[in-house]
């Protein structure tokens, strides 16, 4: 396997490792048959999660109204949904909503800044621009420095947005030597295999374009065609 190939394994592994941790720490237990991608066991507190997420993700409250230009319900959490979900959970609800995590570290941190955004409508910052894609992953909120664990600052409004990197458009970095040490550290070896992905993507997303364009060209060509025949055949 290709160092780059084994790195992102290894990654992959190592935040695997950290969400079952994290999980733990809120009592949090599920087994998913890596095959299939099922789920095969879980206990009461993960259905509860499982519920919840699909209510923050579905409900009236979902990050994509914010790309939209609407403005997104306040949160509405009890504590004992609160106490439930893992700091990453937690971390990623804050931020597609625009709340900046920055300076947070554990798990409390994490709970505390939930809390204190109860009931609170969220409000972008001022440069935030909605994502002007219609098809493939998009940027929703705000973003962390991927110099993680090593780095805990995320977007604010004073920072602006962080610079990302020009090669693979992937990781975003709050400063130089955030972008330094974690080019050193891991980067490095994933950011090309990244940018080969990345331009893959593209091409298909580009692909998938051109055939959703033709596809709304040739519909209305034939809703024009039959008007015309109606037009034609209400004259005679």
């Amino acid at each position: 396997m290709h160092n780059a190939d084994c790195y992102v394994e290894m990654g992959k592994e190592f935040q695997d490792c950290d969400r079952e941790r994290e999980d733990a720490e809120v009592g949090v237990h599920a087994k998913y048959d890596e095959e299939e991608g099922t789920l095969v066991e879980e206990n009461e507190a993960s259905v509860q999660l499982r519920a919840l997420l699909t209510r923050l993700s579905l409900g009236g409250g979902d990050a994509m109204e914010l790309e939209e230009g609407k403005l997104m319900k306040p949160l509405q959490l009890t504590e004992e949904e609160i106490l439930v979900m893992p700091r990453y959970h937690i971390e990623a609800t804050l931020l597609r909503r625009c709340i900046s995590t920055d300076g947070a570290h554990t798990l409390e941190d994490f709970r505390e800044l939930l809390r204190s955004n109860i009931g609170k409508p969220p409000v972008a910052p001022s440069w935030y621009k909605p994502s002007g894609r219609s098809m493939g992953a998009r940027r929703i909120g705000l973003n962390r420095c991927s110099n993680q664990p090593q780095c805990a600052r995320a977007e604010t409004e004073e920072s602006g947005r962080f610079k990302i990197c020009a090669n693979c458009s992937t990781p975003r970095y709050c400063s130089a030597e955030c972008q330094k040490q974690d080019w050193k550290r891991r980067h490095k070896l994933v950011c090309k295999t990244v940018s080969e992905r990345r331009d893959q993507m593209q091409k298909v997303s580009a692909m998938l374009m051109n055939f959703q364009q033709y596809h709304d060209a040739r519909k209305g060509a034939i809703k024009d065609a039959k008007q015309a025949a109606r037009r034609k055949s209400g004259r005679r």
